[in-house]
């Protein structure tokens, strides 16, 4: 670059074209950026340095990340990406099964990564009463309930993993995010975070959950879609094709009408089963009540392992539709082919990462 000022290139290529996934990657690191949330970008609130790229290298958006560096050998499935095995997961607390999305999976293998001492800490989303994302870092059992559910809007947990980067008093971490926001998680963890320790090879990992996503909601364009009061919503749910919204009553509507409110990178993104993380979650092709997982590292197989020699959870691998798996993740696949070729056929710009 001519002046060396990467949060320039950074504009240029990401925040601008409205490609930001507000991850938090660029801002947990930069005591030169901040994350403006209502606005969906980061901005600069003091002089860019010359020189410095890692705000730039580590973005989802700028940056692919080769899996290969962390599942090696592991078996790898065209479609699904490297899988050791797969299975459906429910929580065997009711509680934690109903106050949980699809069962509760995610927050029992958390509970039980705590129990177990796997982790000091987790990385997860909490609400405010306007169903904004809050991220949150929780040391507890008890404080994973207040994080149960899905909230469908972007939230900048690696903001989090900044923190527990510059305190240093937590080792081994999990984080639970979608797709892109693991991407950066990995970028970081085999560059800046690398050179601090944490890898999977050492003794300072990050445990990563990575959750089925079609796309992430603007807040402010989601509310608007709709148009009810968000303080009275209890529950949201995407499930079949319907966005679900339990407040006094379950209405439920197709996700077609929302379409308009995702992040403009979203409809171009091919990752809709969280390909980089250790465990990938969602609620297709298992049975009511159950998610989904998806095991693709020896780190992911332990804490699921921990998870069900605990009793927190139980697992069946023959309760997992595979072909109707595969058949989700292919059609997301393709309709995310669609749409690059369409904006390239414009001659409109595409998140960088996808030209790699």
């Amino acid at each position: 670059m001519a002046d060396d000022l990467y949060f320039n290139k950074l504009e240029s290529v990401v925040i601008n074209p409205g490609f930001c996934v507000l991850c938090g990657s660029c801002s947990a690191f930069c005591n030169r950026i901040s994350l403006d949330y209502d606005a969906g970008r980061p901005v600069l609130v003091k002089p860019c340095v010359k020189g410095c790229s890692n705000c730039y290298d580590h973005c989802p958006i700028t940056t692919d990340f080769d899996g290969n560096r962390i599942f090696g050998n592991s078996p790898s499935d065209a479609v699904l990406g490297a899988v050791t095995e797969i299975k459906a997961v429910r929580a065997t607390d009711p509680d934690a099964a109903g106050r949980g999305q699809d069962g509760g999976a995610v927050t029992a293998i958390l509970a039980a990564a705590l129990k177990r001492g796997k982790i000091d800490a987790a990385v997860v989303v909490e609400r405010d009463s306007q169903w904004r994302p809050i991220p949150r870092i929780i040391t507890s059992e008890d404080e994973l309930y207040t994080s149960a559910g899905s909230k469908y809007s972007p939230s900048p947990n690696i903001e989090e993993l900044g923190e527990i980067f510059r305190t240093l008093d937590l080792k081994s971490i999990a984080i639970v995010d979608v797709g892109c926001h693991i991407r950066a998680v990995r970028n970081l963890e085999f560059n800046l975070l690398y050179n601090a320790g944490f890898s999977p090879y050492s003794d300072l990992k990050i445990y990563t959950i990575g959750l089925f996503c079609s796309g992430s909601f603007g807040h402010g364009s989601l509310l608007n879609i709709l148009k009810i009061e968000p303080s009275s919503v209890r529950k949201m749910d995407i499930a079949k094709g319907r966005f679900s919204i339990e407040s006094d009553t379950v209405k439920t509507r197709p996700v077609k009408e929302f379409e308009s409110a995702f992040l403009p990178s979203c409809p171009m993104c091919m990752d809709y089963g969280a390909e980089l993380a250790d465990l990938s979650v969602g609620s297709i092709a298992s049975p009511k009540g159950y998610s989904t997982v998806i095991v693709r590292s020896l780190m992911g197989w332990g804490m699921l392992r921990d998870a069900v020699q605990l009793g927190f959870v139980e697992a069946d691998a023959s309760l997992v539709d595979k072909e109707a798996l595969k058949k989700s993740i292919a059609n997301k696949k393709k309709s995310a082919e669609k749409r690059i070729a369409a904006e390239r056929a414009g001659k409109k710009a595409v998140p960088g990462f996808i030209q790699k």
